[in-house]
């Protein structure tokens, strides 16, 4: 290591020399070593890392994956981290190319329309690695373009089905950090379907007069009056700002959306009295959000409010205990007032996506409010599986203490969800204003809190593998009899993003439990004379990016999983563990992929005992196509999770059909559900 001693030492000497005295000439030729040295830096910690990784695994230092290892350890942010591995695999041996030039050739190379062969594409990357080698990102930027051009002088047929897959791809909706004033940016790319949806909404919800904020009873019913449409000023966009603004709040008024983490889908926010009283400060959402005092005041007009008693000038609540392990929702209430998030250091997960985190090492001890706090799932897991502890520190605040390797001495409190505590003497705290007058309808009303039997338990927890989208056991042609008749051949998966959660909860219908027989895609294929071909992990075709979750390993060793496995590895039913098999076909001959798609249930509606959780839904993998159905079937007289999502993958050389499959123990199904969200966040497919 003396040669990283040197280095530091170099650098600390380079720090102190003055260059004003040096010509245009020579302080060009500096910037230019310095230029070379940070291109040749990045080599060497890819290779840094390559050691690391052929020496230990993220476990074992205590983090969940190795981007979070290096985030953790060098203090850097995950998107960082990831993309500090991603290039490392990329860059290989290439000493002069920097990380832009990668990003520029990756993009370019996704953008090549399908019906380009594989040698003009091969030819093509060959040509723009060479320009990267010589010239800046933005001379490879613009050659990169002219090939794109050259190759597809035409452009995509508006309806064919590289334009459909990209255009699906392309779909998007993001919500944007606030700023300083509060807004929010709200950027979409949004699907010919979606857009269909939304222009009927907007011509009722936009019109002028309807829908207006300022207005003491707002028009969202049937046709506002003519002075009323004819004194409204706003914009169009501010119209449909305010026409989406309705919609949302009627979805959450209705109470149809059923719950989250404990608690009903609704808007939590939080304040305090004084700051309620002197308008001052913000309220905080569950989001992660701040609201103005004004803006909270008029949507408590219409809410039910409940107060939690802190100690004063600390976050230590002052009753709301709980003999049963599993919180009530009042102390997540509780929870959210004080925690707001996550309460890992650095971890900015809002507490809308938070888990029940229990603060002590005794597991048989009361859900006490004073030793609970908010985690993240993957966070929540770091405690019992990577070695990390937590403890209530005499503020309130939970504490996360690392393992050694980890340990830095980096704070140990999150301060992300607290900013105002990061001023000396808290001085956002101390602000005051005028005093606010409060419209008659903010009467707070009690708080009740039904009891948690064990019985509601077991239903909440049947309710959130439904919400979870579980894929089950069966391969694409497969017999799905002899696929799911032996424990040895059974595994598990599932998979939704969490705006996948919710909309599965809400739309998918329950299913019939009719015991014909159902048509399967190895029907299909039969009946259609299509060809089918096993592909294993290194043949031609797609590759399938399985990310790996903690306390899982990979396994090519399972011969139902030809390409490939994963299975959890702390199973209490060792015999039987939670599994997850990916089984890639190539489908050739006249394959329709939204056959494949509507046929994939089949499969597991003929398994003996087969109980659905409803019909299934459409869903994505990585910008790809894809169904998921999940339920219960009888496995040697005792219940198993089981569950499937199909993939399709279209290629010039006939259409790819990526199966995940799934069994788990019915002990076992959180398990299973807690790798599926990691599963649909980090799976990548390249075609």
């Amino acid at each position: 290591m003396e040669g990283v001693v040197d280095l530091l030492a170099t650098v600390d000497k380079l720090s102190t020399v003055a260059f004003d005295d040096a010509s245009v000439a020579e302080l060009l030729e500096v910037q230019s070593a310095l230029e070379t040295v940070n291109r040749r830096v990045p080599a060497i910690q890819h290779r840094v890392m390559a050691a690391v990784k052929a020496q230990s695994s993220p476990g074992e230092l205590g983090a969940r994956s190795w981007a979070d290892a290096l985030g953790i350890r060098l203090r850097i942010s995950h998107t960082e981290a990831c993309r500090r591995l991603s290039e490392g695999e990329l860059l290989g041996p290439r000493r002069s190319v920097t990380g832009e030039h990668v990003r520029i050739i990756t993009h370019t190379m996704k953008k090549i329309p399908s019906v380009v062969d594989d040698r003009t594409r091969a030819d093509a990357e060959t040509d723009l690695a060479a320009v990267a080698t010589v010239q800046t990102p933005e001379a490879l930027r613009k050659a990169a373009a002219l090939l794109l051009q050259l190759l597809d002088p035409d452009g995509p047929e508006p309806n064919d089905e590289d334009t459909v897959a990209r255009r699906e791809m392309l779909r998007n909706v993001t919500l944007g950090p606030q700023d300083a004033d509060g807004m929010s940016e709200l950027r979409a790319k949004v699907t010919p379907e979606f857009r269909a949806y939304l222009e009927p909404i907007f011509a009722k919800l936009a019109a002028k007069g309807m829908c207006h904020p300022d207005d003491v009873h707002p028009c969202v019913k049937g046709t506002p009056p003519a002075e009323v449409s004819a004194a409204d000023t706003r914009s169009l966009g501010q119209r449909q700002h305010d026409a989406l603004m309705t919609l949302a709040r009627s979805a959450l008024a209705a109470g149809e959306l059923g719950e989250h983490n404990g608690l009903p889908v609704s808007v939590v926010v939080t304040t305090t009295l004084t700051e309620l009283e002197t308008a001052a400060g913000v309220a905080h959402t569950g989001g992660g959000s701040t609201v103005p005092m004004r803006d909270l005041i008029r949507m408590a007009g219409h809410a039910r409010h409940y107060l939690s008693i802190f100690d004063d000038h600390t976050a230590v609540p002052l009753h709301l205990g709980r003999t049963k392990r599993i919180a009530s929702p009042g102390q997540r209430l509780v929870l959210h007032a004080r925690d707001r998030g996550c309460t890992f250091p650095g971890c900015a997960i809002p507490g809308y996506l938070c888990q029940t985190h229990h603060a002590e090492t005794d597991y048989g001890g009361h859900t006490d409010i004073t030793n609970l706090g908010l985690a993240c799932g993957p966070h929540n897991r770091l405690v019992t599986e990577r070695g990390w502890t937590t403890r209530i520190r005499a503020d309130g605040r939970v504490e996360w203490i690392p393992p050694p390797l980890l340990d830095t001495r980096q704070p140990r409190v999150n301060a992300l969800h607290h900013p105002e505590d990061l001023f000396h003497g808290n001085p956002l705290r101390r602000r005051r204003g005028r005093p606010l007058t409060f419209p008659n309808e903010f009467q707070p009303r009690p708080l009740t809190v039904p009891a948690m039997t064990h019985s509601t338990t077991r239903a909440a927890a049947a309710a959130a593998v439904v919400a979870l989208g579980l894929f089950g056991a069966v391969g694409c042609g497969s017999d799905s009899k002899s696929d799911a008749g032996s424990s040895s051949s059974k595994s598990s998966s599932a998979s939704s993003s969490s705006s996948t959660k919710s909309s599965a909860a809400s739309s998918t219908k329950k299913a019939p439990s009719t015991p014909e027989a159902h048509e399967s895609i190895a029907d299909y294929i039969q009946e259609s004379g299509i060809t089918e071909t096993s592909i294993k992990r290194g043949d031609p075709g797609p590759s399938i990016d399985l990310p790996v979750p903690e306390g899982w390993e990979a396994t090519d060793k399972l011969p139902e999983a030809p390409y490939g496995a994963i299975v959890f590895t702390g199973s209490s039913v060792p015999d039987n563990p939670p599994r997850i098999l990916a089984l890639l076909s190539k489908l050739t001959g006249n394959v329709d992929p939204q056959k494949i798609l509507e046929y994939a249930p089949g499969e597991l509606q003929n398994l003996p005992g087969w109980k659905p959780l409803n019909e299934g839904a459409s869903s994505t993998l990585s910008g790809f196509n894809a169904f998921q159905l999940g339920g219960n079937y009888d496995v040697d007289g005792k219940q198993g999770v089981i569950a499937q999502k199909t993939v399709v993958i279209p290629a010039d050389d006939g259409l790819y059909v990526l199966q995940l499959n799934a069994y788990a123990d019915e002990s076992e199904a959180d398990t299973l559900g807690n790798a599926t969200d990691i599963i649909d966040q980090q799976t990548t497919i390249t075609p």
